[in-house]
């Protein structure tokens, strides 16, 4: 076999981060391409501890117990025996003249690659890890039901560390068809050279790399990606174009659906395990829009929703999905004795509940948890650590909590449109049916030593039924409590003119203006409980009206005093670009978040963090001026081709938003306009703001 150099990288990585790099490639093959789901290793072997003079006589011995390889190329392809062994010896013909150097330390891999369209790809994967030297060829491809036998020399590649004159080399066998759809372009040599050769480089020089897989650990990723693609196709495309709410649905349906997906499967799975003969039910606890309890239900699993407020969607799924609208708060009337499984999909103040719940609902009860904001038993989460994020001591927090209640719990990690996709599953139990009296003394113990943690009137923790050692039991009825609430209305007062704008020293005012203008009663809790019946006397649902935390609640000229902050602040750093009518225009330097942070007084940071979410949220809201990402703040260049492109990606995300754009032209005023010592970047005719109140128009 022969082979062609096609592309090259440069890289200061080892040879033995390349080797990590590369595993990566082998068992995680989804991180580069996307078209895939995963990767299914069907047979391996590592040849660290031999000293076989040849890949030859390696393979010759790696053939004479070739059984198990033969059955798992067999059953994934769906060939027979016979026709899986004459695939396999043809490819290994192919590489009879070796493709690597005469001695080494082999690894040889058969993977199956997993397509999020029905179609599998099998290959041969050959590792030296002396020269430092991957090869890969596939040989069999599945369309659907139909079986292709590829030639190697059609299709092979090569990746090499050149460790002296730094750089990773691609190659290809010299009779490379390029005329072939294998993989649908995955194998082609622009995909290989301007996407996988960069991905390894990159990953070469970094100091650390985890090869394992972390994502769908606990479902079979095939299965996964066969029911994902079922719920995809019947879903997705109607949802996404009738739905009624104000969030993103693009995000939101998909979201729910690879939920769906992983519970279906892992349901099945757990349905084969252990003999069950009826689809499993569920209480979907915070259901939100209600879209995976409609998605679960659709599927054949009986359960139903509960959130504390009503969606507009709830209208469309009411016929399927059963959704109530009431407040759960923790206590001997917030058990399930009938259900199965409980859910909490970004639950928020109850996620630490409903292992809770689940342990005193009955000793069969499960629970999936998919964790979003930080809330500890009563109140928000504060735990502190060095060296780990706070949403990663949370994740610890909310698995210690399900060891506690006597579960033993499993950590995975979903592939949904999301940066919190780390769930928990609560599945089987770590005690026996008759020891629940020990259990249930260690909740309480454990909620009570959390709650002393916060403040002092969070201290006074009832037990279970107002004593121990009724855990696991069953036999409880389900009370629906209804629950109102209502919040005290303010309203807004105390607006900046220029001349506060322009004040150099504006914390105080800043800080007054926002106490004044968002300050919101807590939500007074109608519960309907007894106090013998709860089992944290602190514990408060939250109100069924939602107080936006988005900035939205901000008054525009608190919004504009922080805006003009941080633009003087950006503009200290002369950046002068000259754009298309010769002007010079400075667009300023780069400043990390807490740089711009220490901008304010701390307590002005918390009062933002309460109000509207915090310094980078407020921020992000505005788009047109500024571009948040990785953590540093810029200002936008409305001339760049790179600003143009976000915009049509913006018009193209929000139905009819092509003709709202234009409705809305002229009736706010530009920022730059207004603050940017140059002025706007663009002239008055090309710019959708008004550059002057005499250009402002009134919104129909």
């Amino acid at each position: 076999m022969k082979w062609s150099e096609v592309g090259n990288v440069e890289t200061n990585g080892t040879c033995k981060r390349f080797l990590d790099s590369v595993e990566i490639w082998r068992k995680k093959p989804h991180v580069v391409n996307r078209r895939l789901v995963g990767a299914e290793l069907l047979w391996s072997v590592d040849d660290d501890d031999s000293d076989y003079r040849s890949l030859d006589g390696f393979v010759t011995n790696l053939l004479a117990t070739r059984d198990i390889l033969i059955r798992n190329v067999s059953d994934t392809v769906g060939l027979n025996a016979g026709s899986a062994l004459k695939a396999i010896k043809q490819t290994f013909e192919g590489i009879s003249s070796p493709p690597v150097d005469e001695c080494g330390r082999w690894m040889i891999t058969v993977r199956c690659l997993l397509y999020k369209n029905p179609k599998k790809t099998v290959e041969v994967i050959i590792i030296d890890k002396t020269t430092t030297e991957a090869v890969f060829l596939p040989f069999f491809e599945i369309h659907e039901d139909t079986t292709l036998l590829a030639k190697v020399n059609d299709f092979g590649y090569k990746l090499w560390l050149d460790e002296r004159n730094k750089k990773i080399v691609l190659f290809v066998c010299d009779t490379w068809n390029s005329d072939l759809d294998l993989s649908s372009g995955s194998y082609s040599t622009a995909w290989l050279s301007d996407v996988l050769l960069n991905k390894l480089a990159r990953w070469s020089e970094e100091k650390t790399l985890n090869t394992e897989v972390t994502s769908l650990r606990l479902v079979n990723i095939e299965r996964y990606s066969q029911v994902y693609n079922k719920l995809k196709h019947k879903y997705g495309k109607y949802f996404v174009q009738i739905w009624p709410e104000q969030t993103d649905p693009s995000k939101f349906v998909y979201e729910d659906i690879g939920i769906a997906a992983y519970l279906l499967v892992l349901w099945e799975m757990e349905r084969h395990q252990k003999g069950l003969t009826t689809h499993q039910s569920f209480v979907d606890i915070g259901c939100g829009n209600g879209f995976l309890v409609y998605l679960l239900t659709s599927e054949g699993h009986p359960g139903f929703g509960i959130d504390i407020r009503r969606r507009k969607i709830w209208d469309l799924l009411s016929e399927t999905a059963d959704l109530k609208e009431y407040a759960i708060n923790p206590s001997d009337d917030s058990l399930f004795p009938n259900h199965d499984w409980l859910i909490g999909n970004h639950s928020d103040e109850l996620t630490p509940w409903i292992p809770v719940i689940a342990a005193r609902s009955h000793y069969n009860c499960r629970y999936f948890l998919l964790p979003c904001c930080a809330w500890d038993f009563t109140e928000k989460f504060s735990g502190k650590g060095q060296g780990t994020s706070q949403y990663h001591r949370y994740l610890e927090f909310v698995s210690e909590v399900g060891v506690v209640c006597g579960f033993e719990v499993e950590r995975d990690v979903l592939r949904i449109p999301s940066t919190k996709r780390a769930c928990f599953i609560g599945m089987e139990r770590s005690y026996q049916s008759g020891d629940g009296n020990s259990i249930e003394t260690r909740i309480c113990d454990y909620i009570r030593e959390r709650c002393h943690r916060g403040s002092a009137k969070t201290s006074r923790l009832v037990p279970f039924n107002g004593i121990c050692g009724k855990i696991g039991s069953g036999g409880h009825s389900v009370q629906i409590i209804s629950e109102t609430g209502y919040q005290d209305e303010t309203n807004g007062h105390g607006l900046y003119d220029s001349n506060d704008l322009e004040s150099g020293n504006f914390e105080a005012e800043l800080q007054k203006s926002i106490v004044e203008t968002t300050n919101v009663n807590p939500n007074l809790i109608s519960t309907g409980l007894k106090d013998d019946s709860r089992w944290a006397e602190a514990f408060q649902p939250r109100g069924a009206i939602e107080t936006p935390k988005n900035a939205v609640c901000l008054p525009q000229s608190v919004k504009d005093l922080i805006a003009v902050t941080v633009l003087k602040k950006v503009l200290e750093t002369a950046n002068s670009v000259t754009l298309s009518n010769g002007r010079s225009w400075n667009q300023g330097g780069v400043m990390s978040l807490n740089e711009v942070s220490q901008l304010f007084e701390k307590d002005v940071l918390l009062q933002l963090k309460s109000e509207c979410g915090g310094l980078q949220t407020l921020l992000k809201n505005c788009p047109d001026v500024f571009l948040v990402q990785s953590g540093n703040i810029g200002l936008r260049n409305w001339t760049t081709v790179e600003y143009l492109k976000y915009r049509a990606s913006r018009i193209k995300k929000q139905p009819n938003s092509a003709t709202r754009a234009e409705e809305k032209r002229k009736t706010k005023l530009c920022f730059f306009f207004q603050h940017h010592p140059d002025g706007c970047p663009l002239e008055s005719s090309d710019c959708r703001f008004a550059h002057g109140s005499s250009e402002t128009k009134q919104l129909l």
